[in-house]
């Protein structure tokens, strides 16, 4: 099983899809269509030098962007929801084969049809790039990133698909595929192509912590990250359907990445105070969206519970699946603080005195958001068996979006703004950028829209800590009761009916 020829030679799952996506009726019919187009393309670009000014490039290579990005995306989607409600997923669970294999027979197997179409598309596009700005050289170095996009967003529509609900998941995912095919064939080949036009063939450049590198060379890093997250989740969620998406050691490290990576790309903006917030707000949503997947529920702590003390311990560890994510939060916190008085320290002005305050708020406060949402959590999953994911959401309905719509409200009211604005720092969304001085020159609400945004975040966030302290003593004393190791207490009246 270890031999690499089992991912590609060797793998069944890639071989199923072949002989099913490559039927001769389909693909034939298919590969002359595609021909068709690239054809009238490159004539279209003789006939009206649109190949001189890059038109029929950008042409063909928007051909091979919905070839890859929407239909490589929406076969895969459908193939692994197939799999998913007919069974064979859970049969591939049981099978001799490795989820990676599993993984890559979806990735790379049921969007086969579409490589093979893409492929009709590259001659053409050669032929188009030789007069272009861009040149063979540059369209081939495009494609490497492209292609590596494309991947993004086929990894992305298998997890989507893993992790959600049975047959809801292709949608989403179409929509990021649409970003990424926006982000990458018209921004990357911009660039090149504006590189190569102006700069004699020379290729631009991005500077990373200061240091220059070829800008298709940070795609390409950038791309690598994403197809690594992706894939470490799909393959952990084919492994089993209850396994959580990422292991707590795996958030903790992709957090600190895209930290890394944040602060790389923003070394030499000085002076942007703004920009520095967005890497706040950046840093939050995504350790709030990875605590999503990695805090255990009751059934898991229970059964982490057992599986501990059958080894001689007391409790799960906190970087297991199955431990508490109280550790995790903590240490999530101590990244999104660093990073963000890192950013803040080399980005912003330090000019005013009053912003640089502002912004050591701004970040506490991210810090209090992220440890109470995860708190929170925790507690509402320990402490229901079924319904604590949707007693959590209706709790973060009610603290971050009812302060926006009453704002928002009080706005169109035209209420005081001493009023309307500390509303709506109670919701962090609006909370942090309030905070950080968007409204300094509003001295009446500035330091009440603070407080607004501190207060409670910080209430809430040592009011769940001591919650889930509590909630945890009271499924461990209720599995010793279950064990007969402590002796049950009456829980009222008529808890000895017999006597």
């Amino acid at each position: 099983m270890t031999d690499p020829r089992w991912l590609f030679t060797d793998n069944p799952m890639l071989w199923r899809f072949f002989r099913s996506r490559l039927r001769r009726r389909q693909l034939i019919s298919g590969l002359l269509l595609v021909a068709m187009l690239g054809l009238a393309a490159a004539w279209a670009g003789r006939e009206f030098n649109w190949i001189a000014n890059g038109r029929s490039l950008n042409l063909l290579m928007g051909v091979q962007g919905i070839l890859l990005f929407f239909i490589g995306s929406a076969q895969i989607g459908q193939q692994a929801n197939k799999a998913r409600t007919t069974g064979m997923l859970d049969f591939h669970r049981i099978a001799p084969l490795p989820p990676l294999n599993v993984a890559l027979g979806f990735l790379l197997g049921a969007p086969i049809r579409e490589y093979f179409l893409a492929a009709v598309v590259l001659p053409f596009a050669i032929f188009c790039a030789y007069g272009s700005p861009v040149g063979i050289s540059g369209y081939l170095l495009i494609l490497i990133p492209f292609i590596l996009a494309a991947w993004v967003a086929h990894a992305m529509t298998l997890l989507n698909i893993l992790v959600g609900k049975t047959g809801g998941s292709g949608a989403r995912s179409i929509i990021v595929a649409v970003f990424l095919f926006y982000a990458v064939g018209g921004g990357v080949g911009g660039i090149i192509g504006y590189g190569s036009s102006m700069f004699g063939g020379h290729f631009p450049e991005l500077k990373f912590f200061g240091v220059p590198f070829p800008a298709v060379l940070v795609l390409i890093g950038h791309e690598l990250v994403l197809l690594s997250f992706f894939m470490i989740g799909a393959v952990r969620k084919i492994t089993s359907d209850r396994t959580h998406t990422y292991s707590k050691p795996q958030a903790l490290g992709y957090l600190s990445l895209l930290g890394f990576l944040l602060l790389g790309g923003c070394w030499t903006w000085v002076g942007q105070e703004y920009l520095a917030l967005v890497l706040i707000y950046v840093m939050v949503i995504f350790a709030l969206l990875l605590l999503l997947t990695i805090t255990p529920d009751q059934a898991g702590y229970l059964k982490g519970l057992e599986f501990a003390q059958r080894h001689g311990k007391r409790r799960p560890r906190w970087w297991s699946d199955s431990g508490l994510n109280r550790m995790t939060v903590g240490l999530f916190g101590m990244i999104v603080l660093v990073i963000s008085t890192t950013a803040w320290n080399v980005i912003g002005s330090q000019n005013v005195a009053s912003a640089t305050s502002a912004y050591s708020l701004t970040i506490v406060i991210g810090v209090f958001v992220v440890a109470y949402f995860g708190l929170g959590l925790q507690w509402f999953l320990l402490t229901s068996a079924k319904g604590g994911g949707t007693m959590f959401a209706l709790f973060i309905t009610i603290v971050w979006f009812v302060p926006v719509v009453a704002g928002s409200m009080m706005a169109a009211a035209d209420v005081k703004r001493t009023i309307m604005l500390p509303t709506l720092a109670l919701s962090p969304w609006a909370g942090l950028s309030l905070a950080a001085g968007i409204n300094r020159y509003d001295l009446d609400s500035f330091e009440s829209c603070r407080a607004a945004a501190l207060l409670p975040a910080m209430l809430f966030a040592f009011v769940f800590n001591n919650l889930v302290s509590n909630a945890r003593r009271k499924v461990e004393h209720k599995r010793e009761e279950m064990l007969g190791i402590i002796e049950a207490k009456p829980k009222g009246p008529d808890f000895d009916l017999a006597g």
